[in-house]
């Protein structure tokens, strides 16, 4: 079973990818489409930043790498706007609404009965 996870490795890259681990090797997983995080300053805000995914190797066709789990520090949840980012590029592109912004009761809406 494979999840899109965020993970930082020993060369203090975060990267966010769908993993798996491969079941006939000992140590290794599988990041497919990884993307690094790139930070830009917001052009509207300087006191704020904006995040960019990137595609980890750019000069590869392969949209699946393995790397061994001795250079993985940790694996973490991504946040649901990074999810969200990420699934709208590479997955279903469903995007979840953060809980409390969708109302209970629209009152443009009417019930019909």
């Amino acid at each position: 079973m494979s999840e899109i996870k965020l993970v930082r490795i020993i060369t203090g890259e975060s990267i966010v990818a769908e993993i798996s681990y491969k079941l006939e090797g000992k140590n290794d997983v599988v990041l497919k489409n990884p993307c690094t995080l790139g930070l830009l300053r917001s052009p509207n805000d300087p006191n704020s930043v904006n995040v960019q995914l990137r595609p980890w190797e750019p000069f590869t066709e392969e949209r699946e790498i393995e790397i061994s789990s001795d250079k993985i520090i940790y694996t973490v949840s991504p946040v649901q706007d990074l999810l969200n980012n990420y699934n709208q590029i590479f997955g279903s592109g469903l995007v979840v609404a953060p809980a409390g912004t969708i109302p209970k009761k629209p009152s443009n809406l009417s019930v019909i009965k």
